[in-house]
């Protein structure tokens, strides 16, 4: 993903600082995630006994979520060919108020082998189907209740050197009711809703042995255009610009030629709608940009 960076260290409950609070675990997890400007700090703790790898609950400054029925980690023990399925049930406390949440979560082991990505192929990854169905009861308090009902389905290409999925498609769908002193004033429903990632390192290498770094490229669409303006930061010779749009359609390719030059314009087909596209350079660098209507 673009802008997201993950880091887990794993760690003795007790050397942490909500240790206290799940005396049964024996493995805790020390999680940050940095999106873009935005980064957030947890700690997950987990049970590892025989052959199940269980999560108890997770918690940082301003939440605490404990389970009462432990959702199973799914990647333990599942084989090519089986599917495991799992309850949970959870509640997440915090300054606002709480939510309680159950759901079912069904993953199946159903494929094996390599994946063709547009930055290349990636070999021994294992495909996982999961199935999940989740309710939210969240108590905002003064008589209102939300309740929030989630279903999806998601697809994950998994590279067992890899913590996280190298690429995933996902459609998820919600209905969120509201209610007031036992009345639905609100009824919303969202979705289905489409979405397909890649997690990449961010650094592409061009044929004259330089690297392109993500943090240095800045790309720019001009609404009523079609033109995507990029800014590599540095001359460079022989580039690819690959355009896909969000569901992992490639729409437009062009090479930069043997000239090395910083900035490129690239012209869009006319037939793009609005929406999030991907440009990949070089098959590595992914940078996001929005198409709208001007």
């Amino acid at each position: 993903l673009v802008g997201f960076t993950f880091e887990a260290d794993f760690v003795d409950p007790a050397s942490t600082p909500f240790g206290n609070l799940f005396p049964a675990s024996n493995l805790a997890g020390s999680y940050t995630i940095e999106l873009d400007t935005i980064t957030e700090s947890f700690y997950e703790y987990y049970l590892v006994q025989g052959g199940s790898f269980s999560t108890l609950g997770e918690a940082n400054n301003f939440t605490t979520t404990t389970y009462s029925d432990p959702q199973e980690i799914p990647y333990v023990n599942l084989t090519f060919g089986t599917t495991i399925m799992d309850t949970y049930a959870s509640t997440t406390t915090s300054m606002v108020g709480s939510i309680n949440t159950y759901g079912t979560t069904s993953h199946h082991y159903d494929a094996y082998g390599s994946i063709n990505l547009p930055m290349g192929m990636i070999n021994e990854v294992v495909r996982i189907r999961e199935f999940d169905i989740s309710v939210d009861t969240s108590n905002l308090g003064y008589g209102t209740i939300l309740i929030t009902r989630d279903t999806s389905e998601i697809i994950s290409w998994i590279e067992p050197s890899n913590i996280l999925p190298v690429a995933t498609w996902e459609k998820s769908s919600g209905r969120i009711q509201t209610y007031f002193n036992g009345m639905l004033i609100n009824d919303q429903s969202d979705g289905p809703d489409f979405t397909f990632s890649i997690s990449e390192a961010g650094m592409s290498a061009t044929e004259d042995g330089h690297v392109l770094l993500e943090d240095d490229i800045s790309v720019y669409y001009l609404p009523g255009t079609n033109q995507l303006h990029i800014d590599l930061n540095r001359e460079a010779a022989d580039v690819n610009f690959n355009v896909f749009a969000n569901n992992g359609k490639q729409i437009f390719y062009q090479n930069s030629g043997q000239i090395a030059i910083q900035k490129h314009i690239l012209d869009l087909p006319n037939s793009l709608i609005p929406g999030m596209y991907h440009l990949m350079i070089d098959n590595k660098t992914v940078k996001k940009f929005m198409v709208t209507i001007n």
